[in-house]
């Protein structure tokens, strides 16, 4: 999974250097949308492979 990470991170690097924008903030938002999929997909790893998961508020 760090390898998915990474990957966000040289995204958001690239990101950075564009001039403010619509793209920029198009971008941005994809950006984020990847990250909520992978803390999902960690979770559901987990909870496959029998961890208990904290619902905690």
């Amino acid at each position: 999974m760090s390898v998915m990470n990474e990957a966000i991170n040289l995204l958001k690097s690239a990101k950075d250097q564009l001039s403010a924008s619509k793209a920029q903030r198009a971008i941005h938002e994809k950006i984020q949308e990847a990250e909520r999929a992978i803390q999902l997909g960690h979770a559901e790893m987990g909870q496959s492979l029998g961890f208990q998961l904290c619902y905690c508020s």
